[in-house]
This record gives structure tokens, C-alpha cells and sequence, in this order.
């Protein structure tokens, strides 16, 4: 996964130390939003498809991981 550097470092000076909860979260909660997309994807669940496809974008985006945010869109649609 490619991170922008530039924004993280934007967020690292605005949050501080709360940097490090956020992107913990992000790493905890990301592969389940993963298998629960490929199960959604797997029974047909569009509308579970483009749930999850927006919160993997949004928490993506919120990190600077542009490229998955960016996949994520794509799915959201």
C-alpha cells in the first residue's frame, strides 16, 4: 500500500501523538473491512458492496492511502 508522505506528515503536525492511534485503528480494522467485501462480493450484496466500499475510502483517504482510497470509489459506484 502506497501512503502520501506529504499528507501524513500534514496529519503528523496537526494530531500529534493521536496519529499513531489513528492509523492503529485503521490497521485493525481494514482487513475486516477486506473479508467482509469479499464476502459481500461473493453472495451478489451490492448494496453491502458500496457500504463498505465508502468506508474503505473514507479511512483511506483519511491516511493519505490514495490508492486504495481510490479503489474503493471505484467500488463504492
Amino acid at each position: 500500500m502506497h501512503i502520501d508522505l506529504n499528507n501524513l506528515n500534514m496529519l503528523k503536525d496537526i494530531l500529534g501523538n493521536e496519529l499513531v492511534d489513528i492509523l492503529n485503528v485503521f490497521l485493525e480494522t481494514t482487513p475486516d473491512y477486506i473479508v467482509q467485501l469479499q464476502e459481500a462480493a461473493s453472495v451478489k450484496d451490492i448494496d453491502k458492496v458500496k457500504l463498505i466500499s465508502h468506508s474503505i475510502k473514507g479511512s483511506s483517504a483519511n491516511i493519505g492511502a490514495n490508492q486504495l482510497s481510490i479503489l474503493g470509489a471505484e467500488l463504492e459506484q
